[in-house]
Order: structure tokens, then sequence, then C-alpha cells
């Protein structure tokens, strides 16, 4: 009888009470976020819009969160929260633009390689790449994605989900144990919703996308199995944020606190399926990811979060920002908290929510009901937060007179005489041109956006915007104004910089863009050189380049395309020897990407034409890579016509214009003809040119 006691008792210490056992992870450990995920839109939570079998199959064998929120609505701050498990307010990432992870901020896959873990990550948006600085302690970090060909557009390039599970899948199949940490980011829910053809046909268009990731999750689970990985993997799927989808008059994320831009899934599989298909009701924040993965793994604790598989709080508090409309709008900044069913929220004016009775958030229990004093408590400590204009200096005002800015530097109209709803009219409006500049629909976007910057000067996004139009549509004086304006408004602004940047080199301005050069990476060294020197190589401005590429290496030995602008800056002083050990340099830190592998053949293609030796084989292996490349189709064109065969080199450039008829190829390819002397070619091509990109 007393065996079976002590018997009893150390099954119950196993199995522990209210599920409390201790639980350790052998196998991987894998983070799948899904950018722009609502989980009021999936069937695990109640949905019935779309059908999502992968989802569901892994919820059945999980621990399922139904109350989980993020911290801002907008991607980069969010994942430097999951990855440092601290409020954007402590780790410093306010905005996706002009902001960086700093280096002593600790982050998970940090403390993961610090125990020997390989790391990895592959991420499907340039807002993440490795220079904001979450890919701290990753040993492998995929962000090689390329921005459209359309230069100038401030949206930023995104990855189909298609090519990032085959980057999940060739990394998974190249590790030779199962004691890794791998991140998985899948950007398609994100606007505009636009997933394969078979996936579209609901109701509602953004659950087309979601059916679209379900079905590459489903692959990706799949494949887990068959390498026999799944079983004892430990996996959180979760998102960065939700999507407003007009249900307060935003209709996509990064302004507002409403539940639908924060709330989000979070399903956690335990190795083996452990407490698979328990719900946990209380309040989390995905500031809590970091956290449990360190416990689940034996680690110590990472960030201010909670470990999830112990009781949470029901005091627990949750807090929210988002300083995106401060900064880039001139409106308020939005702060929110959440606990049980209360939801605060303090922008232009205040509203509190019961979110049990009143999901939608439509009827505002105030001023009949109090704020919670911790609520007002928890906001007033943490302040007003930072903003990224900033008092312009004599310096900023001497160096803008000196780029040829002739306007004042004082204050300008503000948004902030706005409601919400005729601000959210307006930034739904700047969202909607972001989109049409990358459809080419740059005449429309001027339309729209010349009287909302007239009228609100301080929206820098709209500026932005506008500015890229008139960029594209050749209105390179409009352009630079504009810009300049900009930069008067926002110095420290790096987008505004590149920007200013790329119109003096487009009119010739060289001195002027390289002075600005200089004080864009000394203002950013980090994020700086990563965008400026693809600015200075596409206008061949050397040595600039190459000095901004050895020194940025020192650094960010990384940071490929630096070897690859080395590499042109030798092809170009005859410095053939050079060439190939940068090439190599870059090729090794590719990691798959075409563009930038077209490129490096492009260079070789190049350095062998010029030194008389035969390069159609280069230069075709180039275009293969990418057939939109730039400088492969024209560097070959040229390249043909110094062989006399020009045929050869006009059947390329018409290939090159009906497979990607966009505005910058239009405008190439009538520079090309120009350039040899083809004249009528170079009129038939502009006269071809769609309306919506001619100026």
């Amino acid at each position: 009888m007393r065996k079976l006691c002590w018997a009893f008792v150390a099954l119950m210490m196993m199995l522990g009470c209210g599920n409390e056992r201790v639980i350790r992870a052998k196998g991987p450990i894998l983070l799948v976020t899904v950018d722009t995920l609502r989980s009021d839109h999936l069937p695990t939570y109640g949905y019935n819009g779309v059908v999502t079998p992968a989802i569901d199959s892994l919820a059945s064998e999980s621990l399922v969160f139904e109350s989980v929120y993020a911290h801002t609505p907008l991607t980069l701050p969010s994942h430097a929260s999951m990855m440092t498990g601290m409020w954007p307010n402590y780790h410093g990432v306010r905005d996706n633009f002009g902001y960086q992870l700093a280096d002593e901020r600790e982050t998970l896959a940090e403390r993961y390689q610090a125990a020997g873990y390989r790391t990895g990550a592959v991420i499907s948006s340039m807002v993440l790449r490795q220079s904001t600085g979450v890919a701290q302690g990753f040993d492998d970090y995929n962000d090689q994605i390329r921005r459209g060909m359309r230069t100038g557009i401030v949206n930023y390039a995104e990855r189909v989900g298609e090519e990032t599970l085959a980057l999940a899948l060739d990394w998974l199949h190249q590790q030779e144990d199962n004691q890794f940490f791998y991140w998985i980011h899948l950007y398609d829910p994100h606007a505009p919703y636009e997933p394969p053809e078979q996936f579209r046909g609901h109701p509602n268009p953004y659950d087309d996308e979601i059916a679209y990731v379900d079905h590459l999750l489903g692959r990706l689970f799949s494949e887990l199995k068959s390498m026999g990985l799944y079983d004892e993997a430990v996996i959180i799927l979760t998102s960065d944020h939700g999507e407003g989808l007009g249900d307060h008059g935003e209709q996509q994320h990064g302004m507002l606190l409403y539940r639908e831009s924060l709330q989000v899934p979070l399903i956690l599989k335990l190795p083996r399926g452990i407490r698979g298909g328990e719900r946990i009701s209380g309040t989390v924040g995905v500031t809590d990811v970091a956290p449990t993965l360190c416990t689940l793994s034996g680690l110590a604790p990472l960030g201010d979060g909670l470990d999830l598989l112990a009781p949470i709080p029901k005091e627990r508090m949750v807090f929210s920002e988002s300083l995106n409309a401060k900064i880039n709008f001139g409106w308020f900044p939005q702060k929110s908290v959440i606990s049980g069913n209360l939801h605060f929220i303090r922008g232009a004016d205040e509203q509190l929510f019961d979110l049990v009775s009143d999901q939608a958030e439509k009827d505002n229990l105030l001023p009949g009901t109090r704020v919670p004093v911790p609520f007002e408590d928890l906001l007033e400590s943490i302040g007003t937060g930072e903003s990224q204009t900033v008092e312009i200096s004599g310096e900023d005002e001497a160096m803008l007179r000196s780029l040829g800015y002739v306007g004042g530097f004082g204050e300008t109209a503000m948004t902030t005489d706005l409601d919400e709803s005729s601000f959210l009219k307006l930034f739904n409006l700047v969202g909607e041109c972001n989109i049409m500049l990358n459809r080419g629909e740059t005449k429309k976007v001027v339309k729209l956006l010349e009287p909302v910057v007239a009228r609100y000067p301080s929206m820098i996004d709209a500026r932005l915007a506008l500015g890229s139009a008139y960029f594209n549509l050749g209105l390179l004086s409009e352009a630079e104004s504009l810009h300049l304006e900009t930069l008067a408004l926002s110095p420290q602004h790096l987008t505004a910089m590149v920007a200013v940047i790329e119109v003096k080199l487009a009119l010739k301005k060289r001195g002027e863009a390289e002075k600005l050069a200089e004080k864009a990476v000394q203002t950013a060294p980090n994020l700086g050189p990563r965008q400026v020197i693809p600015i200075l190589n596409q206008y061949d401005v050397f040595p600039l380049a190459e000095l901004m590429s050895a020194k940025a290496i020192e650094t960010d030995p990384d940071f490929a395309f630096a070897y690859v602008v080395l590499a042109r800056g030798a092809v170009s002083s005859g410095e053939f020897e050079k060439v190939e050990p940068y090439l190599m340099q870059a090729a090794d830190r590719a990691m798959g990407d075409s563009h930038l592998l077209a490129t490096i053949a492009y260079c070789r293609a190049d350095a062998a034409a010029r030194q008389g030796q035969q390069a159609d084989r280069l230069f075709q292996q180039a275009i293969e890579l990418d057939g939109n490349h730039d400088g492969a189709r024209c560097g070959f064109s040229l390249y043909l016509f110094s062989q006399n065969r020009p045929d050869e080199a006009v059947a390329n450039m018409i290939q090159w214009l009906e497979a990607h008829p966009t505005a910058n190829t239009y405008r190439r390819v009538a520079q090309l003809f120009e350039l040899v002397g083809l004249e009528d070619l170079a009129n038939e091509t502009r006269s071809r040119m769609p309306s919506a990109f001619d100026p």
C-alpha cells in the first residue's frame, strides 16, 4: 500500500497539478510568424469564412491561447518584441523605419546560439532586413529580397510564400541534427491580397491569402513529419499584428489600436502533442514568446514577458502603442492597455471597451465608466514616447541650403485638427497610393496626393509617395523640390535623405548627392550603407561607392552587395585580378537571391567584355537568373552592338519589354536605343509606353 501511495505521488508530480509539470524540449524549435493575421479570421478561433485544415490540425495538437495581443500594429517593432520579450518603449524600436534594435538588447536567437543551437531565419519583407537589428544571433538570416524595378518607390519589397517556403525547406534539409532554432516569416496576408488563382474566390479577399498561407503551412508540417522532426518539435504559430479591414475605418493597419489590429493567434505545439487541444483564456502578449521558449529549452528567462506554461495572472495588463500617426502623419500618438475584458485606448480621444460584451468595440463606456487606475498609472509611467522628427540644427539648415533648398524651417499645418474618421480617409488614401505606385499607376497618385500635401505638408508618408510619383514620371525638378522640403521637416529621416540622393544623381548633381550620402551614412551607420550604396552603384558614383562599401564590410561583413560594388570598382579601374575574389565573397553571402546572383554574373560578363573575351554565356547566365536585371539586359545589348550584332541586341531589348513592361523598362530601352543612335526605335518605344507611365 505504501509503494502504491508513493507511486501515486510520483505520478502526480510528473503530471503536475493544473498542467504545470516541467516540459523540456529535446527537438527543434520553430517560430512561424504569419504577418498581418487576425485570430478572428481563423476557424480555430470561431471563424467560418475560410477553411484552414493545416492550422486546425496543428491547433488540435497544441495549446491555443485565446486572448493574445500585439504591442504595436507594425511589423518591425512587433517582431522586436517577440525576439526580446520587451515592449517597444523598452527595446526602443518604435516604427518600421528609422529605428534599429540596439546591439545591447539580447534576442531569443542570441540566447539559443549561446546554448549551442544552430540558428536560422527566412523573412519575407524588407522591413525585417538584417540591418534593422532583429537578425542578432542568427547564424543564417535570409533577407535577400529584391525591390521592384520601378525606382523611387517607397513601399518595401516582399517575397511570396512559395519562395519563402522553398528556402525554409532547403535550410531544414541541410541540418545535420535537430538542435536548431528556426524562424519562418510569411508575409502573404499583408495587402495587396493577391494569392495564386486557386486560392481566390472568398467573399473577403483577405481570406484568400489566409487559405494560401494554410496551404503553405500544410506543406511545411508534412515535410517536418517526413523528416522525422515534427513529433519532438516545439512549434509556435503567431502573428505580429492584425488587419483593420475597415472595421473602424482603417483598411490595413499601423495606425489605430482597436482589437482587430492587435488580436493575433498564438498556437503552441509542445513535444509529442503534450496538452494538445487545451485552450487558455488569460491575457497574453507577443512578448511572452521569448520567455516561454526559453523555459521550454531550459534556458534562463528572457525579457519581461510571461512563461505561458505557468498560470497567467488575472490582473495581467498588455500595453500597445503606435507612434506612426505622430511620426509620419503629424497626428496623435496611440496608446492602449488591455486586461481581462477591458480595453482602454488613448489617441485623439479616450475610449474604453468591454471585449466580452462588445467584441466589435462600438460602444465606448466613457465617461460613464471610470478608467481603471492601474491602466492610467501604466500609461503615465510609459510617457509620451519618442519621435523621429527633431528640431532642425544649424548644421542641418546649412546642409539643406547647400543642397539647393530655399524654403523655410517653421511649423507646418498639422493633422491634429482632424477627427479619427477624417484622418483615416487620408491615411487609407496614402496606403492605396503606395499600392498604385507599385502597379505603375503614377499619374493617379499625383492627382490624388498633390492636394493632400498642399493642405497637410506634415504628412511625411504622403510627401514621400508623391515625390516617388514625380520621379517615376520624370518630373525630376518637382521631385527634388518636394523631397528637400520633406528633409527640412525631418532632417534625420533616412528615407527622405535617400530620395534626395537619388533625384540629385538623376539630375546629374553628383557633388550634392555625394555630400548628402556621406551625411546619411553618418546619421544611420548601420541602416544607411545598405540603403545608400545601391543608389550610388546604380548611378556609377565611384570611388565613393567603393569607399563606403569597404568601410561597411568592416562592421557588416555579411553585406553581400558591398562586395559587388568593390568588384565593379575593380572592373572600372582595370584591376581585373581583384574582380573574382570580391565576387566570390558576394556569392558566398547571396543566400539564393537570384537578383544578387544575376548581378554577380553580370559583373563577370562586364569584366570579360572589357578584356575582349567572349561574354555571351555570362550575360545569358545573368538574364536566366533574373530576366528583369537592368544592368544585365542593357549590358548584353551594348556588348552585342559592340560585336556588330545589332539584330540580336535589339531582340534582347524587345524580349525585356515583353516580359517586364514597366515604366523603368520602357525608359531604359528607349535610352539605350538613343545611346547607340537608333532614334526611330527610341521614339517608337516611348510612344508605346502605357499612358499610366507616360509623363
